[in-house]
């Protein structure tokens, strides 16, 4: 898989989506990691690297990921759900967590804990 250029978001959005589609996210996440850093306001990029590290097991790495993704966009049911996955997958209190997702997204059943 090649690396793209990282100084194009998109690029690397793309890059997270098909390395997660093609469960190559160990090559991926340097990179995607780096991204990120390049791009802090890119909200993508953030729930991708968390979708990267979760895909890896990385329970912690994935958590922070999806903090900063909640912290960009506190309105984002998606973040808020990916976030409060990462946590009851990590054996963390998640039902606050749940429930601020389920607010943020009603019609969503796959938010509800």
């Amino acid at each position: 898989m090649a690396i793209p250029d990282l100084s194009d978001p998109d690029a690397a959005v793309a890059f997270a989506i098909a390395a997660l589609q093609n469960q190559e996210e160990e090559q991926a996440l340097a990179p995607v990691a780096e991204a990120a850093a390049r791009h802090p306001a890119n909200l993508r990029l953030w729930q991708l690297l968390g979708g990267l590290h979760r895909a890896l097991d990385e329970l912690a790495p994935a958590v922070a990921a999806y903090e900063r993704a909640v912290r960009l966009a506190p309105d984002d049911g998606a973040s808020a759900h990916m976030l409060a996955r990462s946590l009851l997958e990590g054996g963390l209190p998640a039902k606050a967590p749940f429930e601020r997702a389920q607010a943020l997204a009603p019609e969503d059943d796959i938010v509800r804990l």
